[in-house]
């Protein structure tokens, strides 16, 4: 995304769905699911039309959420959380968890 090119990728947990909330940004297949990432990787070779959109569409989504800031942000929420794990026996929420 960061480098405008179009993604394929697999699902993960609190991450890769979330691509696609307000626009179609990536081609998504689910985990394991070799055949359903080759009909991604056919379907972007094929249909130039769809790169360019998922390009343009990528570009406006990582502007919204990929900051510098919201990246460390969300690092710094994981660290806290592994550390109240450690000390305090907390849970670690399930979108920290792979």
């Amino acid at each position: 995304m960061a480098n405008g090119l179009p993604v394929i990728t697999t699902e993960t947990i609190g991450g890769t769905l979330e691509l696609n909330k307000k626009r179609r940004s990536v081609l998504i297949s689910s985990i394991g699911d070799a055949e359903g990432l080759a009909n991604n990787m056919l379907e972007l070779l094929q249909n130039r039309d769809l790169a360019e959109e998922l390009k343009q569409n990528a570009a406006i989504t990582e502007e919204e959420h990929m900051s510098n800031r919201q990246i460390i942000d969300h690092w710094v929420e994981v660290y806290k959380a592994i550390m109240n794990n450690k000390y305090h026996k907390t849970a670690i929420p399930q979108e920290f968890l792979l």
